[in-house]
């Protein structure tokens, strides 16, 4: 929730910056908007990893240092249970939430023509992320609720609920590949669909694209 809200601000605030100052005019001329979008978007993830390690390590660096100096309690990671499985289940989910959440930011960037209307349709997509934690009782005391298989299988609700049950252990392998393939076609379909909103409203300065124009652009 944290790395998607906060790079995913990122990715919205740059996106909407250059059509602002009309940097992506200059960009366009030389570079095909799929390829522009597909390098905001790796070069985001690999900033959100690097910037991890960068806060990470020296924590970890200082622990060990010091804690024999300091009488820190020793870190004992024998009872901590490595699953590959689950752990590659939620690396999946992590990477194709980031990937649908970006794309959808990106849209509302190209989308929007300020970065004040951007700002508030970014809420929302907050609201998206945060809202299942709300209710974190439920994942945990009755998994095979609908309420709970709702927001488990909704892409724009998915990522909280299916970190959160594969890590606690009650999100059976069919419904984590389930939803990990929902995540999936969702992403693909919303960068897609990015790529066309930047396209066409890259350039547009005195007001936002409208679905109805981007479709009747689209027949032309």
């Amino acid at each position: 929730y944290l790395l998607i809200g906060f790079f995913g601000n990122q990715m919205l605030n740059s996106t909407i910056e250059e059509k602002e100052n009309r940097t992506i005019e200059m960009l366009l001329t030389t570079v095909q908007s799929t390829s522009l979008i597909a390098g905001k978007i790796l070069s985001l993830i690999l900033l959100a990893f690097i910037q991890t390690l960068v806060i990470m390590l020296p924590i970890l660096l200082i622990y060990f240092l010091a804690a024999p100096h300091l009488q820190l309690p020793g870190l004992d990671l024998g009872y901590i249970a490595f699953n590959p499985l689950r752990i590659g289940l939620s690396a999946a989910i992590f990477v194709l939430s980031f990937l649908l959440f970006t794309g959808l930011l990106v849209g509302i960037g190209a989308a929007m023509p300020t970065a004040k209307e951007a700002s508030q349709w970014f809420g929302f997509v907050v609201v998206l992320i945060f809202g299942p934690l709300y209710g974190i009782t439920a994942f945990i005391s009755y998994p095979d609720s609908p309420f709970v298989q709702f927001l488990t299988l909704f892409p724009l609700t998915s990522p909280i609920p299916l970190m959160l049950r594969n890590a606690y252990g009650n999100l059976p392998l069919t419904e984590a590949l389930l939803g990990i393939a929902i995540l999936a076609v969702s992403a693909v379909i919303m960068l897609l669909l990015s790529v066309r909103i930047f396209r066409y409203g890259a350039m547009q300065y005195d007001s936002k694209i409208s679905f109805s124009a981007l479709r009747a652009k689209r027949n032309r």
